[in-house]
């Protein structure tokens, strides 16, 4: 891969009823396909997710690792510094509702731009059955962060999805 990411939806509390965090590896090949790569998705305490992160960085030579900082501001950008100072974060927010955030990479798996390394049952079990206002899909979040940094797909000034800019 030519390009490779790491997407987190971090989950802020550890306990039975919190969350996954979402940690999904990506990467892009020479001719602009995309490929989730892996799933390292987990229920454990944040700096235990942050190792993670830090781990799956450069076991797969990583060029940045993105992560959603809604609920955790800059602690989160701090936690995995504190672990390795130079790895790359790049922070994202959650504008407008997962959705509408969703639906250029679905246009992207539509056209055969995206595809899976093996099977992935838990995310896979997410992207087909995600219903909005039901429990957060902590996976496919991770991945669409992942996916919209690689296709450079960003939110414009309003939080709507900017039109897809394809940079291959």
């Amino acid at each position: 891969m030519d390009n490779v990411v790491i997407g987190v939806d971090p989950a802020m509390t550890s306990n039975d009823s919190s969350d996954e965090t979402g940690i999904i590896v990506a990467g892009m090949d020479a001719v602009g396909k995309a490929y989730v790569l892996d799933d390292l998705s987990m229920s454990a305490a944040p700096n235990v997710w942050a190792k993670r992160v830090v781990e799956a960085y450069h076991k797969y030579g990583a060029r940045l690792a993105v992560i959603e900082r809604n609920a955790g501001g800059e602690l989160l950008d701090n936690l995995i510094k504190s672990i390795d100072g130079d790895i790359k974060v790049k922070s994202v927010y959650a504008h407008k509702s997962k959705i509408i955030r969703a639906e250029p990479i679905v246009l992207l798996y539509q056209t055969k731009m995206i595809f899976h390394a093996r099977q992935f049952h838990k995310l896979e079990m997410q992207m087909a059955t995600y219903e909005p206002k039901s429990k957060s899909p902590d996976r496919l979040d991770a991945m669409v962060w992942a996916m919209s940094e690689l296709f450079h797909i960003t939110g414009g000034k309003d939080g709507n999805v900017s039109p897809i800019v394809w940079k291959i």
